[in-house]
């Protein structure tokens, strides 16, 4: 027999900091659906970015950049 996922570890929620547990909590890492949709709202205002490295002289003299 299988066993389900269980960890009773603590931790915090990313979004609120309240203290949850893993364990049997469908809107993990959250502590709720609300904080959970709080979250999926700041991606879809673009409040987050995932920043891309620089890759080549020509886009540093495009940002303005002469030197690093």
């Amino acid at each position: 027999m299988k066993k389900g996922f269980t960890d009773t570890r603590i931790f915090k929620c990313p979004r609120c900091g309240k203290l949850i547990s893993f364990e049997e909590n469908p809107y993990r890492p959250f502590c709720s659906k609300k904080c959970k949709m709080v979250d999926l709202g700041s991606w879809f205002k673009e409040e987050y970015q995932i920043s891309t490295p620089i890759e080549s002289e020509e886009q540093l003299k495009e940002l303005g950049i002469e030197e690093l």
